[in-house]
C-alpha cells in the first residue's frame, strides 16, 4: 500500500513536472513545453498493480480507499492519453498556422483530417473521465480531488478549441484563395470581376476570425488563437474595403467613397504585421 502511494506520487510528479516549479494539474495544458506520458502511464499501471494485490489482503474497511486510489491511477494514466492527444492536434495546428501565413492553403487544408483525427480520440478518452471517473473517490489523493471538476471542464474546453480550430483553418483556406482571386482583379481594375471572391474571402476571414477567437485560457492555445484571429480581423477589413471600392466603381458611385474604401483597406491590413507580410494582403499597402 506504501509503495502504491508512493507510485501515485510520483505518477503525479512526472505528469506535473514539465509545468513549471510548484505546477498543479490544472497548469498542465498545450502551453507544456514538454510531456512524457509513456513514463506516466508505466507509473500509473505499476501503482494500479501494486493496489490490486493488495486488495486481495486488506481488511474490508481498507478495500474502498484502495479502489479509490485505483480510480486515482486511471485518472492520471487517461488524462496522460488525453493530453498527449491534444498536444498533437495543437502541434498541427501550429503547422496549419504557419502555412495559412505562408498562403500555402493546400498544405494548411493537409492538417484539417490530422486535427479531426486527434479530436476524435482526444473525445473518446475524454468520456470515461467524465463518466465512470467517481469525484468522490480520486478525492483521496488531494492535489486530483481538489480540482478534478475544473480539470474535466479545462478538457472539455481544449476538445472545443480544436473542433473550433478544424473549422476555422478550413475557412481561412478558403479566404485566401477567394482573397488571391479578388485583389489581383481589383487592381487590374476589373473590379465587377473582383466582387465576388472579395465578398466570398471577407465573410469566410470573418467565419474563421470567429473560429479563433473562442478558445477559453484555461487551455493554453488562447495567445496563438488570439494571434490568427487578428490577422483574420485584418484581412476581412482588407477584403471588405476593397470590396466596397469595387461596388463604387461597378455602381458608378462618387470616386471621393472609392478612395474612402481603399483607405479603410490599407488601414485594416497595416494594422497587422502579420497581415501586411502575407503575400496578397501586401499588394494592398505598396
Amino acid at each position: 500500500m506504501g509503495k502504491a502511494m508512493k507510485g501515485i506520487q510520483k505518477t503525479y510528479e512526472v505528469y506535473v513536472g514539465h509545468a513549471g516549479s510548484n505546477a498543479g494539474l490544472m497548469d498542465v495544458n498545450a502551453s507544456t513545453d514538454s510531456f512524457n506520458a509513456p513514463r506516466i502511464r508505466t507509473l500509473a499501471q505499476e501503482s494500479r498493480t501494486l493496489l490490486e494485490e493488495a486488495t486481495e489482503y486488506a481488511p474490508e474497511d481498507q478495500k474502498n480507499i484502495i479502489l479509490s486510489l485505483v480510480q486515482v491511477t486511471i485518472f492520471l494514466e487517461d488524462l496522460a492519453r488525453v493530453r498527449e492527444t491534444v498536444l498533437d492536434a495543437e502541434d498541427e495546428f501550429r503547422y496549419a498556422v504557419e502555412r495559412l501565413y505562408a498562403e500555402s492553403t493546400t498544405r494548411a487544408r493537409y492538417t484539417v483530417p490530422k486535427i479531426k483525427e486527434y479530436h476524435t480520440e482526444a473525445r473518446s478518452l475524454y468520456r470515461p473521465l467524465k463518466r465512470e471517473i467517481d469525484a468522490e473517490a480520486v478525492a483521496v489523493f488531494e492535489p486530483v480531488g481538489t480540482v478534478y471538476d475544473e480539470k474535466i471542464d479545462q478538457i472539455r474546453d481544449e476538445l472545443q478549441a480544436l473542433g473550433d480550430f478544424r473549422s476555422g483553418v478550413k475557412s481561412a483556406a478558403n479566404a485566401i484563395e477567394r482573397f488571391q482571386d479578388g485583389v489581383p482583379e481589383f487592381y487590374d481594375r476589373n473590379y465587377e470581376k473582383a466582387l465576388s471572391p472579395l465578398n466570398s474571402a471577407e465573410f469566410r476571414f470573418g467565419s474563421a476570425r470567429v473560429d479563433f477567437s473562442n478558445v477559453d485560457e484555461s487551455t493554453g492555445m488562447q495567445e496563438k488563437a488570439d494571434e490568427v484571429a487578428e490577422v483574420m480581423t485584418a484581412l476581412e477589413g482588407g477584403a471588405a474595403g476593397l470590396h466596397r471600392a469595387a461596388e463604387v466603381k461597378v455602381d458608378d458611385d462618387p470616386q471621393p467613397e472609392f478612395f474612402e474604401a481603399k483607405r479603410q483597406a490599407e488601414s485594416a491590413v497595416k494594422s497587422n504585421d502579420i497581415a501586411s507580410d502575407m503575400r496578397t494582403a501586401s499588394q494592398i499597402i505598396f
